[in-house]
């Protein structure tokens, strides 16, 4: 008992120069936001890089508290991560986006009546910009009257779904329900969200945000949404075929079909993280199967953004620190362990993904129950590298996939993504 006491009091003691540290940051930013004095401005950037350090050193502390059984308050370290990631971010932003004009010399060079004062004020700004797009997505991120036009009458989707009319469900999940419907948009898919299944005005919002600004052919299509009353409604392209999840244990779904499935998903995962904008890239968070639309050609399309993460393009790989969220078993190790969430937690849920394409069978909870489950075989295959023969065949062989029943060119193939899937999940 006084061991846990002397331990929470050290963390309440780590935590209280946290936010001291925070402070001494802040005033120092804003010194830098005021200067025009060149050598001011180096004495300065000298001071905050002292202040990332013991941000770092306390960050690092927390990180090993988070996992101890014993916290009870747990959040609050969280919270305290988020503050120190977030004046990481915002340094980092700050150095990347330096230019001559900011250093020494650049000032030196400039006319003594057009000082950097000015510039440097737009500099610190755009970094605050940015770094409050990273950390605040939800806050001010799309108003209703900027989709205005996206949006569908209540009484209108009650007419063309009978009144939410039993016979209309296709779907029911952790969000509500999803009918099927005719409207003048053609034939559609009627998400009735049902707010006592935790589906919040964040991820609503966020749906809205994602498909009414980005436009793919492997993103799915938003129609329309309503808001009225308590009724949150988000109306979509009907994708014929469902989810890929009631389609990956038929066997008449052919190698090509799993293969060109596989590549679409590829392909829209690119556009989020790589083909948005110069300035930001969208991290998904929640890839699965069940969250692939398959249309009547079986080409897949990515749905379910409510819980997407809006983060930097302009650097190889962005982190954030977020609460946990996601699907078990999909869920990037990294990501669930100590909250840090890159592009590449999108990238390992898709190898999962790649693996239940190959094996036809759900990482999870399977409704064939005489089927093993791929997550049982990830562990066998993860120590097996497919590089030669006779190592494919074994790793074919542990996935229940046939060893000599696919033409050469095929089972190269299959060979092939089963390397890659493997190097994703590794």
């Amino acid at each position: 008992m006084g061991a846990c006491r002397k331990l929470q009091g050290e963390i309440d003691r780590v935590l209280k120069k946290v936010q001291e540290s925070v402070d001494v940051f802040d005033s120092i930013w804003s010194k830098v936001y005021d200067t025009e004095n060149a050598n001011q401005k180096e004495k300065f950037e000298a001071d905050l890089k002292k202040e990332i350090k013991k941000l770092k050193r306390f960050r690092d502390q927390i990180n090993t508290w988070i996992h101890f059984s014993g916290i009870k308050d747990k959040q609050a370290l969280m919270d305290a991560c988020k503050i120190i990631e977030r004046e990481l971010e915002r340094f980092r932003i700050f150095e990347e986006t330096k230019t001559i004009s900011f250093s020494k010399e650049g000032v030196g060079q400039q006319p003594k009546t057009d000082p950097a004062k000015s510039e440097t004020r737009d500099w610190l700004n755009n970094t605050d910009d940015l770094v409050d797009a990273i950390f605040n997505p939800s806050e001010d991120l799309i108003g209703l009257e900027d989709v205005a036009y996206l949006n569908i009458p209540l009484r209108k989707l009650v007419m063309e779904t009978n009144n939410f009319s039993k016979e209309y469900v296709i779907a029911k999940g952790g969000f509500g329900l999803v009918y099927k419907a005719q409207s003048e948009h053609g034939t559609i898919a009627v998400k009735k969200l049902d707010p006592r299944f935790g589906q919040g005005d964040r991820e609503f919002m966020m749906e809205i945000a994602m498909l009414s600004a980005y436009t793919h052919k492997n993103l799915v299509s938003l129609v329309g949404f309503c808001n009225e009353g308590d009724e949150k409604i988000l109306v979509y392209k009907y994708e014929s075929n469902g989810s890929l999840d009631q389609h990956l244990h038929r066997k008449d779904l052919t190698w090509i079909q799993r293969l060109r499935i596989c590549l679409d998903v590829a392909q829209g995962l690119k556009y989020l993280h790589d083909d948005i904008g110069t300035q930001h890239r969208i991290l998904h968070r929640d890839m699965k199967s069940a969250n692939i639309l398959l249309d009547e050609n079986f080409r897949a399309k990515i749905s379910d953004f409510g819980l997407s993460k809006i983060a930097l393009a302009n650097v190889p790989c962005t982190i954030l620190i977020s609460e946990v969220c996601g699907t078990p078993g999909y869920c990037d190790p990294e990501y669930y362990k100590r909250g840090i969430l890159t592009q590449k937690s999108d990238v390992y849920s898709f190898g999962v993904v790649m693996f239940e394409v190959l094996c036809g069978k759900l990482v999870g909870v399977s409704k064939h129950l005489d089927e093993p489950h791929c997550s049982s075989m990830l562990e066998v295959s993860r120590k097996r590298s497919p590089k030669n023969e006779c190592g494919c065949k074994r790793t074919r062989e542990s996935f229940g996939l046939p060893t000599s029943s696919f033409p050469g060119i095929i089972r190269h193939q299959v060979d092939f993504v089963l390397e890659v899937a493997l190097t994703l999940d590794g």
